[in-house]
């Protein structure tokens, strides 16, 4: 009988145990045994130029599962997230043990100057599918259960209920138009 391999990593154990200090971000990933580095750096929605993190010059190293990042050292010129003006921005990382191995790409979004809290952040889509020519639905998962908000046009589509699995059905939209949205 063959069975399963015990795999210790998961989704959840990447993106749901980071806390915000008064210095910057701690994560800890549950994994005791976890040790390498995570290359982080600012996601910047608004700036075209850069579609993905640009990682800060020095990762930071993990031990036994757990790295702090300090935001602080992450301003001036090294602020792309503009969270020094803001007071929010999203953080990409990349999870990397020591052998090289790339475990796991993620973002968390936070707020604060003086000390810093973890927002609920998207991490997976937004997709857009099922399409008809009067409908589409866009899916995303967040990181906590949250209740969202999708604004297209004049419309305002908010869901009954707080989860981390979102699909959102748009109707009544008009054939071969293009449409911009916010979540």
């Amino acid at each position: 009988d063959e069975k399963p391999e015990h795999c210790p990593y998961s989704v959840d154990k990447f993106t749901n145990h980071i806390t915000g200090t008064t210095d910057g971000l701690q994560f800890n990933f549950q994994v005791a045994n976890l040790n390498g580095w995570l290359y982080y750096g600012f996601y910047n929605y608004t700036d075209g130029r850069y579609p993905q993190p640009v990682y800060f010059n020095t990762p930071a190293k993990i031990t036994n599962g757990k790295v702090f990042v300090s935001i602080r050292q992450l301003s001036g010129v090294y602020d792309m997230g503009d969270w020094e003006h803001r007071g929010t921005a999203t953080l990409g990382y990349r999870i990397v043990r020591n052998d090289g191995t790339m475990l796991y790409d993620g973002l968390v979004s936070f707020s604060g100057k003086d000390s810093f809290i973890v927002e609920p952040t998207i991490i997976d889509g937004p997709f857009v599918g099922k399409l008809s020519p009067s409908s589409c639905t866009v899916s995303f998962r967040t990181t906590v259960p949250v209740k969202t908000t999708i604004t297209l046009a004049n419309k305002t589509i908010t869901e009954s209920k707080a989860i981390t699995q979102h699909e959102i059905t748009i109707n009544n939209l008009q054939p071969q138009t293009d449409y911009s949205y916010t979540i």
